[in-house]
């Protein structure tokens, strides 16, 4: 008897990638280098912001919540819109 055609799974991409390993203190050095960043952005806009100084807490962590906001928002539609695709149509085109 010869053994029936199987359909047999293919190995996933994941099983081949190859990632490159950590280097201790990465994440480390982004948060220096980040921090960096936002100081240099901060001496930038406060020339435009009267009143408000480049590190003043308040303007730093009020526009990380309108940026988490957008972030999330645009998210969330994106999701939403994905949700109401009909897969099954897709599959038969």
């Amino acid at each position: 008897m010869s053994e029936p055609n199987l359909i047999r799974p293919q190995p996933s991409l994941a099983s081949k990638a190859k990632f490159a390993p950590a280097t201790e203190g990465c994440l480390w050095k982004d948060i220096r280098t980040g921090t960096k960043v936002i100081g240099l952005l901060g001496v930038f806009e406060s020339k435009f912001l009267h009143g408000v100084g480049g590190s003043d807490p308040a303007s730093l962590a009020g526009a990380s919540l309108v940026r988490l906001t957008v972030a999330m928002l645009a998210c969330f539609l994106t999701a939403r819109r994905a949700s109401r695709v009909d897969l099954l149509a897709l599959h038969e085109s």
